[in-house]
């Protein structure tokens, strides 16, 4: 991974971290999630059970009444996750945020660069005796190169994707 991206993975963090009224916006907006949304905690630990998986960004969230963790997860790397590797990275985050919070969770990777092959969301593991899955987990998938770059919010990071002034 060039240094050229990871500051910009590291400025995206930085924008969720300390402009994430701005970020959920937009990311409302993206997702189509319906409002008002209100953006109840955006400093959770990022920490998850066991110690070992931190995730990119999780905020708790209300919006049409119901709270919820909305998950972020920022993907730099091209060829070196493979489909199934991303599904059961979310899923493994998902699993130990709802087992820490108890509330529902949309997670969303935002691919950072243009990739040839994206997972197929959802991410299944199937039941031992064939039939439903064992885990079944739905994830959203943001194509940053596919957006179009306008400025959604003012944040003092400038240049930076479809935040560019």
């Amino acid at each position: 991974m060039t240094s050229r991206w990871r500051r910009f993975d590291r400025t995206l963090k930085r924008i969720a971290e300390e402009e994430p009224s701005g970020l959920l916006k937009w990311l409302t907006e993206v997702l189509s999630i319906p409002g008002p949304v209100t953006l109840l905690d955006a400093n959770l630990s990022k920490e998850l059970i066991d110690a070992v998986w931190e995730v990119d960004i999780v905020w708790r969230v209300e919006a049409g009444g119901k709270t919820f963790l909305l998950h972020l997860e920022f993907q730099l790397k091209k060829e070196s996750q493979t489909r199934a590797e991303m599904g059961e990275r979310v899923a493994g985050y998902v699993v130990r945020l709802y087992e820490r919070e108890h509330l529902p969770i949309i997670s969303v990777v935002i691919y950072l660069q243009r990739v040839e092959s994206l997972p197929s969301p959802p991410f299944l593991i199937p039941s031992g005796l064939g039939g439903k899955a064992t885990i079944h987990c739905e994830y959203g998938i943001i194509k940053m190169w596919e957006l179009a770059p306008k400025p959604s919010w003012r944040t003092p990071i400038r240049r930076c994707g479809p935040w560019q002034a």
